[in-house]
């Protein structure tokens, strides 16, 4: 604060508008509606790469991320106490729920894929709940559309069995619910969903603190404040007993193994970073860092959110992904300025929301991306999409077998892509090679009739 001339103090943080400058009458639409509509735009704008998901049967599917967890998980869900080795899965490995519940009610492969999709309309739908209810209509749709579009709902909505807008979900609950036993019961199987709660949790307990729920009459307690860490407890005792008896070690040793060098790359990191809420999070810094003069502990927030992001990269390559530790913040400090009538916040949040619609967005694995496309663009040449990446695809991998000195693993990719494009020369100069090292003489002779007769 600032003293002005009559010594009186003067505010400089946030404005309270006068109703005629309000930005939207209060009330509104109910919760589900704004859930639902922002759902409905997020698919619009970005919708499933269908031409993959088509492909879930081919050799293919277990190189792209759309369709390779949810093969890795049918083999869990059979038997969820024998991990198979993955250089890419393993770190799931104690990530035990749903996988384990629905082992025991014999669930099908079917409910775990519905599973993951459920999160994202729970995810949106709870943010737009607790998104001021006394709000108007736009302020509460643009909460929402920061949950729909953010990376953790794109990855839930575009590959299959990926929980990620569960686990977002109960940072959520830990920052936003005033209710005790939500917070509890959240942190206790959130845990055993993804690591990435725990690596979270500091940081929702601190945007808590500082941005308590408006239901609190009083300031909370530090024992009420931190009691998800007792949710928590059960997760890290069994990793515990794990590494104290060698069980089960392949993400620990994943983890011990992984250098500097394998993960800080900067310029992947940024498109990372910005890929998780890309222009929500300009009202964020708003609201933070210049709205919010005079209180320091905001600017320790926002620090504490990049070396949590951080933290994250440094144990698993999904950097966009990873963001999801760092959505609840976003979500707070929205609902914050809403609540506070704070107009400059409001309005660019909601502008925000809108632009987030329009600009481009994609998967960031390390330095590797993976776009995501709208409805429109993904319906048009759906065919001739997956003939591209099962040839392309298949010639691509089938070289790494083969230069691997396996020359058998390249067969089947090889036989897919021909069978999608029977003529391409590369795929015919490839299937003679394999089949020869293989000793397949029939299928090399089929080859070598084949390439004849390509190149009369």
């Amino acid at each position: 604060m600032n003293v002005g001339a009559a010594g009186q103090p003067n505010q400089t943080h946030f404005t309270e508008p006068s109703p005629s400058q309000a930005p939207s009458r209060p009330g509104g639409r109910p919760a589900w509606m704004m859930a639902l509509l922002a759902v409905t735009l997020a698919m619009v704008f970005f919708f499933p790469n269908l031409d993959r998901w088509l492909l879930h049967d081919y050799a293919i599917a277990a190189n792209m991320p759309e369709t390779s967890r949810a093969a890795f998980e049918a083999g869990r869900l059979e038997d969820p106490w024998h991990t198979p080795r993955s250089t890419t899965h393993g770190l799931v490995t104690w990530r035990l729920i749903p996988v384990v519940p629905l082992h025991f009610l014999q669930a099908p492969h079917w409910v775990l894929i519905g599973l993951a999709w459920a999160g994202v309309p729970a995810l949106v739908f709870y943010c737009a709940r607790r998104g001021a209810p006394r709000a108007g209509t736009m302020p509460r749709l643009a909460v929402a559309l920061a949950a729909a579009t953010s990376a953790s709902a794109l990855v839930s909505i575009g590959w299959l069995t990926y929980m990620d807008a569960w686990w977002v979900l109960g940072l959520c609950v830990v920052v936003l619910s005033p209710s005790d036993f939500s917070r509890l019961t959240a942190a206790l199987v959130v845990s055993f969903m993804d690591e990435r709660f725990i690596i979270g949790l500091p940081l929702a307990l601190l945007a808590r603190h500082l941005f308590p729920p408006r239901e609190n009459e009083a300031p909370e307690s530090l024992a009420k404040l931190l009691l998800p860490a007792w949710g928590v407890a059960p997760y890290l005792l069994l990793r515990a007993a794990a590494w104290h008896w060698d069980l089960n070690q392949d993400a620990a040793r994943f983890i011990s193994e992984r250098k500097l060098s394998d993960w800080f790359h900067p310029e992947a990191l940024a498109a990372g970073l910005w890929q998780g809420c890309r222009a929500l999070w300009l009202p964020a810094l708003i609201a933070l860092l210049w709205r919010a003069r005079g209180r320091p502990m905001n600017a320790g927030l926002a620090a504490a959110a990049a070396g949590t992001y951080l933290a994250g990269c440094s144990v698993a390559d999904d950097f966009s992904r990873n963001t999801g530790m760092l959505l609840p913040v976003v979500i707070v400090v929205a609902i914050d300025a809403i609540n506070r009538r704070d107009v400059l916040v409001i309005r660019a949040t909601m502008l925000a929301a809108v632009a987030n619609l329009l600009l481009p967005a994609w998967h960031q694995i390390g330095v590797n991306r993976h776009p995501v496309f709208p409805v429109w663009r993904v319906l048009s040449g759906l065919d001739e999409h997956r003939r591209n990446i099962v040839v392309n695809g298949g010639v691509l991998f089938a070289e790494m077998h083969i230069e691997k000195g396996n020359p058998q693993g390249a067969i089947r990719y090889l036989n897919e892509a021909h069978a999608m494009s029977p003529k391409d020369e590369r795929v015919i100069r490839l299937g003679k090679i394999a089949a020869e090292r293989s000793g397949l003489r029939g299928l090399a002779a089929y080859y070598a009739a084949q390439s004849r007769t390509a190149n009369p």
